[in-house]
Protein backbone atom coordinates (compact mmCIF):
# COMPACT_ATOMS: atom_id res chain seq x y z
CA UNK A 1 0.00 0.00 0.00
CA UNK A 2 2.83 2.40 0.83
CA UNK A 3 4.43 1.61 -2.51
CA UNK A 4 1.15 2.37 -4.29
CA UNK A 5 0.87 5.66 -2.39
CA UNK A 6 4.43 6.51 -3.44
CA UNK A 7 3.59 5.70 -7.07
CA UNK A 8 0.54 8.01 -6.95
CA UNK A 9 2.71 10.79 -5.52
CA UNK A 10 5.43 10.19 -8.11
CA UNK A 11 2.81 10.17 -10.87
CA UNK A 12 1.52 13.56 -9.70
CA UNK A 13 5.06 14.97 -9.63
CA UNK A 14 5.78 13.65 -13.14
CA UNK A 15 2.58 15.26 -14.48
CA UNK A 16 3.64 18.61 -13.03
CA UNK A 17 7.08 18.14 -14.60
CA UNK A 18 5.56 17.47 -18.01
CA UNK A 19 6.56 13.78 -18.09
CA UNK A 20 3.02 12.62 -18.77
CA UNK A 21 3.78 9.22 -20.26
CA UNK A 22 5.94 8.26 -17.27
CA UNK A 23 3.24 9.55 -14.93
CA UNK A 24 0.59 7.39 -16.59
CA UNK A 25 2.79 4.30 -16.22
CA UNK A 26 3.32 4.99 -12.49
CA UNK A 27 -0.36 5.66 -11.87
CA UNK A 28 -1.46 2.55 -13.78
CA UNK A 29 0.81 0.47 -11.53
CA UNK A 30 -0.67 2.09 -8.44
CA UNK A 31 -4.19 1.49 -9.72
CA UNK A 32 -3.43 -2.18 -10.41
CA UNK A 33 -2.49 -2.76 -6.77
CA UNK A 34 -5.13 -0.54 -5.18
CA UNK A 35 -7.87 -2.13 -7.32
CA UNK A 36 -7.25 -5.49 -5.62
CA UNK A 37 -10.08 -6.48 -3.32
CA UNK A 38 -10.50 -8.68 -0.27
CA UNK A 39 -13.46 -10.62 1.08
CA UNK A 40 -14.90 -9.15 4.28
CA UNK A 41 -18.14 -10.37 5.85
CA UNK A 42 -19.19 -11.97 2.55
CA UNK A 43 -18.54 -8.73 0.66
CA UNK A 44 -15.77 -7.89 -1.80
CA UNK A 45 -14.16 -4.56 -0.84
CA UNK A 46 -11.16 -2.60 -2.07
CA UNK A 47 -8.06 -2.48 0.11
CA UNK A 48 -8.23 1.32 0.18
CA UNK A 49 -11.06 2.86 -1.89
CA UNK A 50 -10.01 6.43 -1.10
CA UNK A 51 -6.46 5.87 -2.37
CA UNK A 52 -7.83 4.08 -5.42
CA UNK A 53 -10.13 7.00 -6.21
CA UNK A 54 -7.23 9.43 -5.90
CA UNK A 55 -5.08 7.31 -8.23
CA UNK A 56 -7.92 7.17 -10.77
CA UNK A 57 -8.38 10.94 -10.56
CA UNK A 58 -4.68 11.62 -11.22
CA UNK A 59 -4.70 9.03 -14.01
CA UNK A 60 -7.66 10.83 -15.57
CA UNK A 61 -5.65 14.05 -15.53
CA UNK A 62 -2.75 12.32 -17.27
CA UNK A 63 -4.94 10.85 -20.00
CA UNK A 64 -6.60 14.22 -20.59
CA UNK A 65 -3.17 15.82 -21.06
CA UNK A 66 -2.20 13.33 -23.77
CA UNK A 67 -5.52 13.74 -25.58
CA UNK A 68 -7.12 10.45 -24.51
CA UNK A 69 -10.20 12.07 -23.05
CA UNK A 70 -12.36 8.94 -23.28
CA UNK A 71 -9.87 7.15 -20.99
CA UNK A 72 -9.97 10.18 -18.71
CA UNK A 73 -13.76 10.00 -18.49
CA UNK A 74 -13.61 6.25 -17.78
CA UNK A 75 -11.20 6.80 -14.85
CA UNK A 76 -13.34 9.58 -13.37
CA UNK A 77 -16.49 7.49 -13.71
CA UNK A 78 -14.80 4.68 -11.79
CA UNK A 79 -13.74 7.14 -9.09
CA UNK A 80 -17.30 8.50 -8.98
CA UNK A 81 -18.75 5.00 -8.45
CA UNK A 82 -16.29 4.25 -5.66
CA UNK A 83 -17.08 7.50 -3.83
CA UNK A 84 -20.80 6.68 -4.05
CA UNK A 85 -20.22 3.17 -2.69
CA UNK A 86 -18.26 4.42 0.34
CA UNK A 87 -20.53 7.42 0.93
CA UNK A 88 -17.82 10.07 0.42
CA UNK A 89 -19.94 13.06 -0.59
CA UNK A 90 -17.03 15.52 -0.77
CA UNK A 91 -15.00 13.29 -3.08
CA UNK A 92 -18.11 12.57 -5.17
CA UNK A 93 -18.67 16.28 -5.78
CA UNK A 94 -15.03 16.69 -6.82
CA UNK A 95 -15.13 13.83 -9.31
CA UNK A 96 -18.45 15.04 -10.72
CA UNK A 97 -16.96 18.51 -11.23
CA UNK A 98 -13.91 17.06 -12.98
CA UNK A 99 -16.12 14.84 -15.12
CA UNK A 100 -18.27 17.81 -16.05
CA UNK A 101 -15.25 19.83 -17.17
CA UNK A 102 -13.73 17.01 -19.28
CA UNK A 103 -17.07 16.15 -20.89
CA UNK A 104 -17.84 19.81 -21.56
CA UNK A 105 -14.48 20.46 -23.20
CA UNK A 106 -15.22 17.61 -25.59
CA UNK A 107 -18.72 18.77 -26.52
CA UNK A 108 -20.64 16.30 -24.35
CA UNK A 109 -22.62 19.27 -23.12
CA UNK A 110 -25.78 17.68 -21.76
CA UNK A 111 -23.94 15.15 -19.62
CA UNK A 112 -21.40 17.80 -18.57
CA UNK A 113 -24.19 20.09 -17.41
CA UNK A 114 -25.76 17.32 -15.31
CA UNK A 115 -22.44 16.49 -13.62
CA UNK A 116 -21.60 20.11 -12.84
CA UNK A 117 -25.11 20.74 -11.52
CA UNK A 118 -24.90 17.70 -9.23
CA UNK A 119 -21.46 18.79 -8.02
CA UNK A 120 -22.64 22.35 -7.41
CA UNK A 121 -25.65 21.18 -5.40
CA UNK A 122 -23.51 18.82 -3.32
CA UNK A 123 -20.96 21.50 -2.56
CA UNK A 124 -23.60 24.09 -1.67
CA UNK A 125 -25.25 21.56 0.63
CA UNK A 126 -22.02 21.00 2.52
CA UNK A 127 -21.07 24.69 2.56
CA UNK A 128 -18.04 24.13 0.34
CA UNK A 129 -17.52 27.65 -1.00
CA UNK A 130 -14.26 26.72 -2.69
CA UNK A 131 -15.98 23.86 -4.48
CA UNK A 132 -18.80 26.17 -5.60
CA UNK A 133 -16.24 28.57 -7.06
CA UNK A 134 -14.49 25.71 -8.85
CA UNK A 135 -17.79 24.63 -10.44
CA UNK A 136 -18.44 28.18 -11.64
CA UNK A 137 -14.92 28.27 -13.09
CA UNK A 138 -15.51 24.99 -14.95
CA UNK A 139 -18.84 26.25 -16.31
CA UNK A 140 -17.15 29.44 -17.49
CA UNK A 141 -14.35 27.55 -19.23
CA UNK A 142 -16.82 25.29 -21.04
CA UNK A 143 -18.96 28.26 -22.14
CA UNK A 144 -16.16 30.30 -23.68
CA UNK A 145 -14.50 27.27 -25.30
CA UNK A 146 -17.84 26.50 -26.94
CA UNK A 147 -17.84 30.03 -28.39
CA UNK A 148 -20.13 31.62 -25.80
CA UNK A 149 -17.66 34.27 -24.63
CA UNK A 150 -20.17 36.55 -22.89
CA UNK A 151 -21.75 33.76 -20.81
CA UNK A 152 -18.33 32.29 -20.10
CA UNK A 153 -16.90 35.56 -18.81
CA UNK A 154 -19.94 36.08 -16.58
CA UNK A 155 -19.31 32.70 -14.91
CA UNK A 156 -15.57 33.37 -14.69
CA UNK A 157 -16.16 36.71 -12.97
CA UNK A 158 -18.54 35.04 -10.50
CA UNK A 159 -15.83 32.48 -9.74
CA UNK A 160 -13.27 35.27 -9.35
CA UNK A 161 -15.47 37.00 -6.76
CA UNK A 162 -15.64 33.80 -4.70
CA UNK A 163 -11.90 33.17 -4.91
CA UNK A 164 -11.16 36.77 -3.86
CA UNK A 165 -13.39 36.36 -0.80
CA UNK A 166 -11.58 33.11 -0.01
CA UNK A 167 -8.20 34.79 -0.64
CA UNK A 168 -7.16 31.90 -2.87
CA UNK A 169 -4.48 33.58 -4.97
CA UNK A 170 -3.57 30.61 -7.15
CA UNK A 171 -7.21 30.13 -8.09
CA UNK A 172 -7.53 33.87 -8.76
CA UNK A 173 -4.56 33.69 -11.12
CA UNK A 174 -6.16 30.74 -12.92
CA UNK A 175 -9.38 32.70 -13.43
CA UNK A 176 -7.48 35.74 -14.72
CA UNK A 177 -5.70 33.49 -17.22
CA UNK A 178 -9.01 32.13 -18.52
CA UNK A 179 -10.48 35.65 -18.63
CA UNK A 180 -7.50 36.63 -20.77
CA UNK A 181 -8.10 33.73 -23.15
CA UNK A 182 -11.87 34.32 -23.24
CA UNK A 183 -11.36 38.01 -24.09
CA UNK A 184 -10.17 37.04 -27.55
CA UNK A 185 -7.79 39.19 -29.58
CA UNK A 186 -8.02 42.29 -27.38
CA UNK A 187 -5.81 44.40 -25.15
CA UNK A 188 -8.15 43.59 -22.26
CA UNK A 189 -7.04 39.99 -22.62
CA UNK A 190 -3.43 41.10 -22.12
CA UNK A 191 -4.48 43.02 -18.99
CA UNK A 192 -6.09 39.90 -17.51
CA UNK A 193 -3.05 37.77 -18.33
CA UNK A 194 -0.71 40.33 -16.75
CA UNK A 195 -2.82 40.14 -13.58
CA UNK A 196 -2.43 36.36 -13.58
CA UNK A 197 1.31 36.69 -14.16
CA UNK A 198 1.75 39.05 -11.20
CA UNK A 199 -0.03 36.66 -8.83
CA UNK A 200 1.93 33.60 -9.99
CA UNK A 201 5.17 35.50 -9.46
CA UNK A 202 4.00 36.66 -6.04
CA UNK A 203 3.33 33.08 -4.89
CA UNK A 204 6.38 31.73 -6.77
CA UNK A 205 4.32 29.35 -8.94
CA UNK A 206 6.67 28.68 -11.87
CA UNK A 207 4.36 26.18 -13.57
CA UNK A 208 1.43 28.59 -13.45
CA UNK A 209 3.66 31.44 -14.66
CA UNK A 210 4.81 29.38 -17.65
CA UNK A 211 1.19 28.55 -18.57
CA UNK A 212 0.25 32.24 -18.51
CA UNK A 213 3.29 33.23 -20.60
CA UNK A 214 2.25 30.65 -23.20
CA UNK A 215 -1.25 32.17 -23.38
CA UNK A 216 0.25 35.66 -23.48
CA UNK A 217 2.56 34.74 -26.37
CA UNK A 218 -0.36 33.34 -28.36
CA UNK A 219 -2.49 36.43 -27.72
CA UNK A 220 0.34 38.84 -28.65
CA UNK A 221 0.75 36.92 -31.92
CA UNK A 222 -2.99 37.24 -32.61
CA UNK A 223 -2.65 40.99 -31.99
CA UNK A 224 0.25 41.09 -34.50
CA UNK A 225 2.72 42.08 -31.76
CA UNK A 226 5.54 39.85 -32.95
CA UNK A 227 8.27 41.26 -30.67
CA UNK A 228 6.06 40.85 -27.59
CA UNK A 229 5.10 37.32 -28.66
CA UNK A 230 8.77 36.35 -29.10
CA UNK A 231 9.63 37.83 -25.69
CA UNK A 232 6.82 35.88 -24.01
CA UNK A 233 7.90 32.62 -25.68
CA UNK A 234 11.52 33.24 -24.62
CA UNK A 235 10.43 33.87 -21.02
CA UNK A 236 8.26 30.73 -21.13
CA UNK A 237 11.19 28.74 -22.53
CA UNK A 238 13.48 29.88 -19.72
CA UNK A 239 10.91 28.86 -17.11
CA UNK A 240 10.34 25.46 -18.71
CA UNK A 241 14.09 24.87 -18.61
CA UNK A 242 14.15 25.83 -14.92
CA UNK A 243 11.21 23.57 -14.14
CA UNK A 244 12.72 20.73 -16.14
CA UNK A 245 9.61 20.28 -18.30
CA UNK A 246 10.97 18.73 -21.51
CA UNK A 247 7.61 18.81 -23.30
CA UNK A 248 7.25 22.48 -22.33
CA UNK A 249 10.78 23.23 -23.61
CA UNK A 250 10.00 21.63 -26.99
CA UNK A 251 6.67 23.42 -27.34
CA UNK A 252 8.25 26.78 -26.45
CA UNK A 253 11.12 26.27 -28.90
CA UNK A 254 8.77 25.17 -31.68
CA UNK A 255 6.40 28.11 -31.15
CA UNK A 256 9.27 30.58 -30.83
CA UNK A 257 10.77 29.32 -34.11
CA UNK A 258 7.43 29.80 -35.90
CA UNK A 259 7.21 33.35 -34.54
CA UNK A 260 10.82 34.22 -35.44
CA UNK A 261 10.33 32.75 -38.92
CA UNK A 262 7.25 34.88 -39.49
CA UNK A 263 9.13 37.98 -38.31
CA UNK A 264 12.06 37.11 -40.61
CA UNK A 265 14.50 37.15 -37.66
CA UNK A 266 16.75 34.59 -39.28
CA UNK A 267 19.77 34.91 -36.96
CA UNK A 268 17.67 34.16 -33.88
CA UNK A 269 15.83 31.46 -35.81
CA UNK A 270 19.12 29.74 -36.57
CA UNK A 271 20.06 29.74 -32.87
CA UNK A 272 16.76 28.38 -31.57
CA UNK A 273 16.25 25.86 -34.38
CA UNK A 274 19.68 24.48 -33.47
CA UNK A 275 18.58 24.11 -29.85
CA UNK A 276 15.33 22.48 -30.97
CA UNK A 277 17.34 19.95 -33.03
CA UNK A 278 19.56 19.16 -30.03
CA UNK A 279 16.57 18.62 -27.72
CA UNK A 280 14.77 16.55 -30.37
CA UNK A 281 17.75 14.23 -30.91
CA UNK A 282 18.27 13.73 -27.16
CA UNK A 283 14.60 12.81 -26.66
CA UNK A 284 14.27 10.88 -29.96
CA UNK A 285 11.34 13.12 -30.98
CA UNK A 286 10.80 12.75 -34.74
CA UNK A 287 8.21 15.55 -34.93
CA UNK A 288 10.48 18.07 -33.23
CA UNK A 289 13.46 16.94 -35.33
CA UNK A 290 11.45 17.44 -38.54
CA UNK A 291 10.51 20.93 -37.39
CA UNK A 292 14.13 21.80 -36.59
CA UNK A 293 15.25 20.73 -40.08
CA UNK A 294 12.47 22.77 -41.68
CA UNK A 295 13.48 25.89 -39.76
CA UNK A 296 17.16 25.34 -40.61
CA UNK A 297 16.10 25.25 -44.27
CA UNK A 298 14.19 28.49 -43.79
CA UNK A 299 17.35 30.12 -42.45
CA UNK A 300 18.94 29.65 -45.89
CA UNK A 301 16.89 32.61 -47.12
CA UNK A 302 19.68 34.76 -45.72
CA UNK A 303 22.27 33.12 -48.00
CA UNK A 304 23.33 34.64 -51.33
CA UNK A 305 25.04 31.68 -53.05
CA UNK A 306 23.80 30.50 -56.43
CA UNK A 307 22.86 27.05 -55.14
CA UNK A 308 20.95 28.24 -52.05
CA UNK A 309 17.62 27.14 -53.54
CA UNK A 310 18.92 23.61 -54.16
CA UNK A 311 20.35 23.44 -50.64
CA UNK A 312 17.09 24.74 -49.16
CA UNK A 313 15.10 22.14 -51.11
CA UNK A 314 17.41 19.33 -49.97
CA UNK A 315 17.14 20.34 -46.31
CA UNK A 316 13.36 20.75 -46.61
CA UNK A 317 13.11 17.29 -48.20
CA UNK A 318 14.94 15.89 -45.16
CA UNK A 319 12.32 17.49 -42.91
CA UNK A 320 9.49 16.17 -45.10
CA UNK A 321 10.90 12.62 -45.00
CA UNK A 322 10.94 12.81 -41.20
CA UNK A 323 7.32 14.00 -41.17
CA UNK A 324 6.31 10.97 -43.21
CA UNK A 325 7.69 8.67 -40.51
CA UNK A 326 4.90 9.86 -38.21
CA UNK A 327 2.05 10.41 -40.69
CA UNK A 328 -0.82 10.67 -38.18
CA UNK A 329 0.75 13.33 -35.97
CA UNK A 330 -0.94 16.71 -36.27
CA UNK A 331 2.39 18.46 -35.76
CA UNK A 332 4.00 16.40 -38.52
CA UNK A 333 1.14 17.20 -40.90
CA UNK A 334 1.45 20.90 -40.13
CA UNK A 335 5.22 20.91 -40.68
CA UNK A 336 4.81 18.83 -43.86
CA UNK A 337 2.39 21.42 -45.26
CA UNK A 338 4.88 24.20 -44.53
CA UNK A 339 7.68 22.14 -46.14
CA UNK A 340 5.68 21.73 -49.35
CA UNK A 341 4.87 25.43 -49.43
CA UNK A 342 8.55 26.38 -49.02
CA UNK A 343 9.66 23.86 -51.65
CA UNK A 344 7.11 25.29 -54.08
CA UNK A 345 8.49 28.78 -53.50
CA UNK A 346 12.04 27.60 -54.17
CA UNK A 347 11.04 25.67 -57.28
CA UNK A 348 9.32 28.79 -58.63
CA UNK A 349 12.46 30.84 -57.99
CA UNK A 350 14.42 28.32 -60.06
CA UNK A 351 11.86 28.34 -62.89
CA UNK A 352 10.81 24.74 -62.21
CA UNK A 353 7.09 25.39 -62.59
CA UNK A 354 5.97 21.75 -62.82
CA UNK A 355 7.78 20.84 -59.61
CA UNK A 356 6.36 23.96 -57.93
CA UNK A 357 2.83 22.96 -58.95
CA UNK A 358 3.29 19.42 -57.63
CA UNK A 359 4.59 20.74 -54.27
CA UNK A 360 1.60 23.10 -54.12
CA UNK A 361 -0.80 20.18 -54.63
CA UNK A 362 0.90 18.23 -51.84
CA UNK A 363 0.61 21.27 -49.57
CA UNK A 364 -3.13 21.48 -50.30
CA UNK A 365 -3.50 17.79 -49.44
CA UNK A 366 -1.80 18.28 -46.05
CA UNK A 367 -3.90 21.39 -45.34
CA UNK A 368 -7.05 19.39 -46.00
CA UNK A 369 -5.90 16.69 -43.56
CA UNK A 370 -5.26 19.38 -40.96
CA UNK A 371 -8.73 20.82 -41.51
CA UNK A 372 -10.32 17.40 -40.99
CA UNK A 373 -8.34 16.78 -37.81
Amino acid sequence: RQRAQAEVLLGTILINAGETDGAINQLEQAKEFLAKSIEFENNSIFLDPHELSQALSELAHGYELVGKWERSVDCLQQAEKISISVGDAAALATYQANLGLVLGLHSQLQEASLKLKASLEGRKKHGNRLGVAECLLSEGIIEYKQGNAKEGMTKLNQALTHFKELQDKRAMANVYMHLGIASGASQQGIVHLESALLIHREVNDLIGEADVLKSMAILHARLSSSDAACKAWQDCLNLQREIGNLAGVKLSLLSLCFELDGANKLHDLQVYSGELEEVARKSNDIDALAASQFFKARCMRAETGGDRHNRAIAMTQTALDLCRKNPNSQQSIEIAAECCKFMSENFNSMGREADALQAKKEEASYRERLRKQ
